[in-house]
Order: C-alpha cells, then sequence, then structure tokens
C-alpha cells in the first residue's frame, strides 16, 4: 500500500509544476493525453475520456486537490499516468544526451 502511496505523490508532484496542491483540468489532460512525438509510444487515452474522468473524480470543480486525488484515482489511471510520465522524462534525458 506504501508503494502507491509513493506513487500517487510522485505522480500528483509532476503534474502540480507550480506547487500549488491543485491540478488542473488541462494539466490533467496533457499528462494522461499523448501528444507529438510520444504519440506513438505513450498509453492512448482520449482528451474526452481524461476529461470525463476528471469531472468525476473532482467533482465539477475547475481544480483537483491532492486529497481529491488520492481518494478518487483508479489504479489503471495511476498506472497510465505513471506510464506516460516516465516515457517524458526518457524522451526528454534522450534529446538532453544527443544534443548537449
Amino acid at each position: 500500500m506504501e508503494e502507491v502511496e509513493e506513487l500517487m505523490a510522485a505522480c500528483f508532484e509532476e503534474m502540480d509544476c507550480e506547487c500549488t496542491g491543485q491540478i488542473s483540468l488541462q494539466r490533467f489532460v496533457d499528462f494522461l493525453c499523448s501528444t507529438g512525438e510520444e504519440n506513438q509510444l505513450m498509453l492512448e487515452v482520449s482528451p474526452e475520456t481524461a476529461e470525463r474522468f476528471f469531472v468525476q473524480v473532482a467533482k465539477g470543480a475547475k481544480v483537483l486537490s491532492y486529497d481529491q486525488f488520492k481518494e478518487e484515482i483508479t489504479e489503471g489511471c495511476l498506472r497510465v499516468l505513471h506510464r506516460n510520465i516516465t516515457l517524458r522524462h526518457s524522451l526528454r534525458k534522450k534529446f538532453r544526451d544527443y544534443w548537449f
């Protein structure tokens, strides 16, 4: 159980880049859905599905707090977030290693 809580905290922190303790709908969708060159490697989630999930989890609010995220996030969504975040980090590192 502790491992799952650590994963939740890590995913939320990655999305909460402004350290406000909240994430917006757009930020959530951006992290859950694939874009650009990442598109072929990331797990597919449509923006519409991500938006519906966010609205459900946030109970209609414009932002999602860590407590709401922790209470409402599903294991499947958490796994997709973690995989996509890990992939983004890997792609950024590959780019830095290639160019610098």
